[in-house]
């Protein structure tokens, strides 16, 4: 008798586990599930610029389950919403979740450009081009933030390095243009603000008006 109902106690509680066990589970599934919902309406939101409440839809999914590209469109929707602050504590975030991603850190030297720091944005890029020597938006990125700071040498060999990557990139040869004529090589710098011109960049005619390229 006694091994009988020591048979039946240690069932019952095997079968209590095993209860706990499958709800906890089903709970996990449910909380899955429901992430979709707020990361849905956050997307929408984006998509119709509501950028404000996009944030708040982020959020709650995030809080649901922590999934990169949750937080990467709440870093975007803050980015948009001129929450640039906000934005940049989401980066930290992502970066130490993943250290090796070029990408990120691309993107938060951008928003360190953005907020006029950009000694602290060249880091950012430095390590995105040590991960991703071929990243062109880096390089890109990196001759901006050189020439907020006008270190003109290194802004435009950033610029040329651009354009080794990506021979037409008409943004580059707008950036190599004003850097050259910061360089007092007026030559180099019409001619390649000319070549922007042809490419479409609309600016590209004020500049050659203005430095009275012929």
């Amino acid at each position: 008798m006694f091994y009988f109902h020591s048979f039946l106690f240690t069932l019952v509680h095997k079968v209590k586990f095993l209860l706990v066990v499958f709800f906890l589970l089903v709970h996990h599934l449910a909380a899955q599930s429901n992430y979709k919902i707020p990361l849905q309406r956050g997307k929408e939101l984006l998509e119709k610029g509501d950028f404000k409440n996009a944030v708040i839809e982020f959020e709650i999914s995030y809080e649901m389950e922590q999934f990169t590209e949750t937080l990467v469109l709440k870093a975007t929707a803050k980015r948009l919403n001129n929450d640039l602050k906000g934005a940049l504590e989401d980066y930290d975030k992502l970066i130490e979740l993943e250290k090796n991603n070029a990408i990120f850190y691309n993107n938060r030297g951008n928003l360190k450009d953005e907020l006029l720091e950009a000694s602290q944005a060249l880091l950012d890029y430095n390590q995105a081009i040590t991960l991703k020597p071929d990243y062109k938006n880096a390089y890109y990125n990196r001759a901006i933030a050189y020439y907020h700071l006008e270190e003109w040498q290194n802004s435009k060999d950033d610029f040329l390095k651009v354009l080794t990557l990506e021979p037409n990139d008409k943004e580059a040869f707008f950036g190599l243009g004003l850097v050259n004529i910061k360089l007092n090589q007026k030559e180099e710098g019409c001619k390649a603000l000319k070549k922007a011109q042809d490419l479409g960049v609309e600016d590209a005619k004020i500049e050659l008006e203005k430095n009275k390229c012929q």
